[in-house]
């Protein structure tokens, strides 16, 4: 479609990530995955409070938890649960594309 006002679609595009072998990949990486453990000493209370927060407001939370709720109540296995919350995650995945 051709924009009204600015002069391409792709006029306010972001660059591409770092390459995968770079120096701020890397960094990238450490910090997200420091960030993001369940015992994360680099993230703080507040940061933790905040991802709680706005993970639970999610469609996919909700449905995940309701998945694990059945799955308890009916005794299913590790393996059948990890089945069980892909496919979930698959269908909501392809509802949101199709949305």
């Amino acid at each position: 479609m051709t924009p009204w006002v600015i002069n391409s679609p792709s006029q306010f595009r972001p660059g591409g990530p770092p390459a995968l072998t770079s120096a701020q990949y890397a960094a990238d990486y450490n910090e997200t995955k420091s960030m993001g453990n369940i015992l994360s000493t680099t993230r703080t209370d507040a940061q933790t409070l905040a991802c709680q927060f706005w993970a639970a407001a999610t469609a996919t939370y909700l449905w995940n938890h309701v998945a694990v709720s059945l799955g308890a109540q009916r005794q299913t296995t590790l393996s059948e649960n990890a089945r069980l919350v892909a496919l979930l995650n698959v269908a909501m995945a392809d509802a949101a594309i199709a949305c």
